[in-house]
């Protein structure tokens, strides 16, 4: 550790990139995980894991910066991928790593990623990918499909991940576009539909067990919903699911169905749910209401 230490300090101040770079390959390559793992509880300990975690992370950031000016892509990707083996949450470097294999003309692999890590904050860490994470996903769809387009290549951008059966479960920016989508419905055709809140309810065990009993719940929404109803995870406790043509009282239908298909499923899970029903068209009226009086507030 004190040879990382003054490797990475010596590669941060060296403002000569390639010496830098030289510098922090060889630090990288002496950080392989946390300082003392079986001592981190120790009072002593934890200054100096979070100290040294601290410090390879500064230091990658530079480094990966630096490839990326120097052209040398292949070794930021390599840089970003062991850091985040050894961190998935490092999220900035899933960043790095997607606009480096973007440029290396390989954003097919950079979607791959994209879905793995998407996929992984949404069932372990209960979010979703951010801004950042969203923009080069835009950029790497662009450049698979921004130019000329065969036959194919529409089809599997429309539905190479169409489920066969099932409800339709999407992030939370899909669903959110897709409740806006019936609220224009609504006002053209008064259609109703309803949003079905499905809470974990003992929140207190431990994340691993959590994430257990929510997928229990996401495939059990999966089976029972309608092919035509979509569903989000919104954190790490709850499910919304959107109800097209049912309104706030027979969703409570629609919830007892779940919680029945639910118990028939796993019956020995140790998961409890509340489930709430609410129209949407009541959502609606209400942000009406508040947006009307926050612009007479303002006149006033």
């Amino acid at each position: 550790m004190e040879q990382f230490e003054t490797l990475a300090k010596a590669a941060l101040a060296e403002e000569d990139m390639e010496k830098s770079v030289a510098l922090a390959q060889k630090a990288v390559a002496l950080y392989t995980g946390d300082f003392l793992t079986e001592s981190a509880a120790e009072f002593w300990c934890i200054n100096l894991n979070t100290y040294y975690r601290s410090l390879y992370t500064r230091l990658c950031r530079a480094a990966v910066d630096r490839l990326l000016k120097l052209g040398r892509i292949t070794d930021a990707e390599k840089l970003c991928t062991g850091v985040i083996r050894l961190d998935p949450a490092a999220e900035e470097f899933s960043v790095f790593l997607m606009q480096a294999l973007i440029k290396n003309k390989n954003p097919k692999k950079a979607l791959e990623h994209y879905d793995y890590i998407a996929s992984l904050y949404r069932e372990v860490y209960g979010v979703s990918p951010s801004a950042e994470l969203e923009a080069q996903k835009a950029l790497a769809v662009q450049e698979i499909y921004g130019s000329e387009t065969s036959e194919d290549d529409i089809q599997t951008f429309l539905l190479e991940k169409e489920q066969e059966t099932g409800a339709f479960c999407c992030d939370n920016n899909v669903f959110r576009e897709i409740v806006n989508l019936h609220v224009r419905e609504m006002r053209r055709n008064d259609t109703p539909a309803a949003l079905m809140i499905v809470r974990l309810a003992n929140r207190s065990i431990d994340p691993e067990k959590r994430a257990v009993y929510m997928k229990q719940m996401e495939v059990t929404l999966l089976n029972e919903l309608r092919a035509g109803d979509p569903f989000t995870k919104v954190g790490a406790n709850q499910f919304w699911v959107l109800l097209p043509g049912a309104t706030g009282e027979n969703g409570g239908l629609v919830s007892r169905r779940v919680f029945n298909r639910f118990q028939k499923e796993y019956p020995k899970s140790g998961a409890t749910y509340t489930f709430k029903s609410l129209d949407l068209r009541h959502i609606h009226m209400r942000a009406e209401e508040k947006a009307t009086e926050k612009t007479e507030r303002r006149k006033a």
